[in-house]
C-alpha cells in the first residue's frame, strides 16, 4: 500500500453520475488500482446526496469500489485528518478538477490546518474558450487564485501549455488515457437493443451539449445518408439539437462497462466539435476508448490527436463525408496492429498514475 491519500475534488459534479468520460472518476479508480491507501471525492452537495441515495436502493450501503465519495457539506475535516494520522498516511494530496468558489473555499479551509499536504491545480480544459460549460460558475479570477494557492499545476493536454500562463509553478502533463480492463476489442458483444444500425452506423459519447457540437456538420451528414445512416447519441440529452432527423438516435447515458458493447457495433466513432478556442486543446477522452475497441475515428482536426492511430482528421464538412465513405466503403486499411498496441501501453490510465506516483 502507498501511504498516501488523495482528495479529488469537482464540484458541481458527481462521483454518482453514469456514463460520460469524467477524468476525475479515472483519476480515482486508477489510484484505488496502484494500491494508495486513502481515495476520496468531493462532489457537489446536492448532487452527490440525491444520487447517492439513488444508488443505495440498488447496491444497499456498499461503497463504489474503495473511493470514499462526499459532498463538501458531509465531508468532515477533523475526522479526515483522524483518519490521515492513524493509518500512517505521510501526505495528503488535494487535486482540484474545477476552479470554482467552492474549491477554491475549501482550500482556504483545509489551507492552515496541521497535516502535510500539497495542492494540484488540474487544467483539464480550457474553461475560457466555452461561454456555454463555463456559464454561470467560471470566474477567470478564481482560477488564478486556485493557481497561486497551488504546489502543482497539471495538463489534460500538451496543447494547453503555456495556457494558462503559470509563473514560478512547477507542472506536470497528465494527458488522457484509456481504461484496458474495460475498453478492448471483445469478440462477442452482442447488440445492445437500444443501439440502431443502418448501412452506415456512427456513434458519438460524451457531453451533447454547449457550443462544441457542430450540428450543422451533423445536419449535412444527415442529410446526405439519409435512410442509409444511423447516428446514435450516448451521453446527458436535453433537445440541444437544433433540428429533428429520422436518423439520429439520442440514447442517454449509459455506464463505461456498457460501452464496448456500442463500439463494437458500430462503424466509426464521431468527433463533430467546433473549431474555437476550447475544443483547440481538447484530446478528447472518448478517442483513446474508440481506438482500444478496434473502432476507426472521424474527426473534424484537432491537433493533438493528428498522430493517433485509426483516426481520420477533416478540415471542412466535406472532407469528413470523404472519410465517412471510405469507411462506408470498406476502403480504410486500419492502422498495424503493433502499432495500437504500443499507443495504448503508452496511454491507459494505469501508466499515467504510476507514472504520477513516481513523480509525487
Amino acid at each position: 500500500m502507498k501511504l498516501i491519500s488523495f482528495i479529488i475534488i469537482a464540484s458541481d459534479s458527481s462521483y454518482y453520475l453514469l456514463g460520460g468520460g469524467f477524468r476525475w472518476k479515472h483519476l480515482a479508480e486508477a489510484l484505488v488500482s496502484n494500491d494508495v491507501i486513502d481515495v476520496n471525492f468531493l462532489g457537489d452537495d446536492d448532487r452527490e446526496r440525491s444520487f447517492k441515495n439513488f444508488f443505495k436502493k440498488i447496491i444497499g450501503k456498499k461503497s463504489i469500489g474503495k473511493v470514499n465519495v462526499n459532498s463538501f457539506e458531509s465531508f468532515d475535516i477533523k475526522a479526515y485528518i483522524k483518519k490521515v494520522k492513524s493509518l500512517g498516511i505521510k501526505e495528503t494530496i488535494l487535486i482540484v478538477e474545477k476552479p470554482n468558489h467552492s474549491a477554491l473555499s475549501f482550500i482556504k479551509k483545509i489551507k492552515h490546518k496541521r497535516f502535510r499536504k500539497r495542492i494540484v491545480y488540474d487544467c483539464i480544459d480550457n474553461w475560457r474558450g466555452s461561454s456555454f460549460l463555463a456559464k454561470g460558475w467560471y470566474s477567470e479570477k478564481i482560477e488564478k487564485d486556485i493557481i497561486r494557492e497551488a504546489d502543482l499545476v497539471m495538463f489534460a493536454a500538451r496543447e494547453q501549455l503555456p495556457f494558462p500562463k503559470i509563473k514560478n509553478k512547477q507542472t506536470y502533463l497528465l494527458e488522457n488515457a484509456v481504461n484496458l480492463e474495460i475498453f478492448n476489442p471483445k469478440p462477442n458483444l452482442f447488440k445492445p437493443k437500444d443501439l440502431t444500425k443502418r448501412l452506415l452506423t456512427l456513434i458519438f459519447v460524451g457531453t451533447i451539449c454547449g457550443d462544441w457540437i457542430d450540428w450543422k456538420l451533423i445536419k449535412k451528414i444527415s442529410d446526405y445518408y439519409g435512410n442509409n445512416l444511423a447516428i446514435n447519441f450516448l451521453g446527458a440529452y436535453n433537445g440541444e439539437c437544433p433540428f429533428r432527423a429520422s436518423n439520429m438516435y439520442f440514447l442517454q447515458e449509459k455506464k463505461n462497462k456498457e460501452l464496448p458493447a456500442y463500439y463494437r457495433n458500430c462503424d466509426a466513432g464521431i468527433i463533430p466539435f467546433v473549431k474555437n478556442e476550447y475544443t483547440k486543446v481538447l484530446r478528447p477522452l472518448k478517442v483513446y476508448e474508440y481506438i482500444a475497441c478496434d473502432l476507426p475515428t472521424v474527426s473534424l482536426y484537432i491537433e493533438g490527436i493528428k498522430n493517433f492511430p485509426n483516426v481520420l482528421l477533416a478540415h471542412n464538412y466535406n472532407g469528413f463525408i470523404d472519410h465517412l465513405e471510405t469507411i462506408r466503403k470498406k476502403r480504410f486499411k486500419k492502422s498495424d496492429k503493433k502499432e495500437i498496441r504500443i499507443f495504448l501501453e503508452g496511454n491507459n490510465w494505469d501508466k499515467r498514475i504510476k507514472d504520477f506516483l513516481s513523480f509525487c
